[in-house]
């Protein structure tokens, strides 16, 4: 007997299911893992995230600004996954959630996976730093593939209901990233040399 299977996609996952033909419940004849008959889809929104070192893993929602409850929220109009800069945005704490409560405890080298329509994608925490709660900086386009992740950071201010900073992460493709560190520690070392050459230098004190 010849069969044929079609399979349609009607989710964001590519991957065809395994297929298992049984004359009877635990009698199986055959089995197969059919191929897709479909191009690698195009970098699309983030629709999940993975972080190991903080054992986060959460679905991710588009969001005009305000991070969403209890998830990763991708700010409409930031870049598709690999296509410029793409921010996502969670709650520190609250009624609403703390799915980014964590995100002070990364460090560079770190590594997180974000999925888009099926496929994952690879990138590694490369730097973080704080700022002011008007900065925008941050989430401007950018021309290089990073992930952006923002939640809240500094003083609560219980008049304007908000907090006085945000903490961004950085996170880049892992040869991108590798470079961006190698950078920093180079600048980090040469400052710490011209501290100790200015200290030295310094003229001592006569009694």
């Amino acid at each position: 007997v010849s069969m044929e299977l079609h399979v349609t996609a009607l989710g964001e996952s590519t991957q065809a299911p395994a297929v298992k033909v049984l004359l009877g419940p635990r009698d199986a004849i055959g089995e197969a893992q059919p191929s897709t008959m479909a191009p690698t889809p195009r970098p699309g929104p983030v629709m999940s995230i993975d972080i190991p070192r903080l054992k986060l893993h959460s679905s991710v929602v588009q969001t005009d600004w305000e991070a969403p409850s209890f998830t990763v929220g991708q700010i409409k109009g930031s870049a598709n996954i690999t296509l410029g800069n793409t921010v996502l945005i969670g709650h520190l704490t609250g009624a609403a959630g703390n799915v980014f409560a964590h995100l002070d405890q990364l460090e560079p080298g770190d590594e997180i996976t974000a999925v888009s329509r099926g496929l994952p994608y690879s990138f590694v925490v490369s730097r973080m730093f704080e700022s002011s709660n008007t900065d925008s900086r941050p989430i401007q386009p950018a021309d290089d593939a990073r992930l952006t992740l923002m939640t809240c950071a500094g003083v609560w201010n219980p008049f304007t209901h908000d907090y006085s900073e945000r903490l961004w992460i950085i996170a880049e493709p892992p040869e991108q990233a590798a470079a961006t560190i190698a950078t920093a520690a180079v600048t980090a070392t040469a400052v710490t040399a011209a501290t100790a050459t200015a200290i030295a230098l310094e003229p001592t004190a006569t009694p």
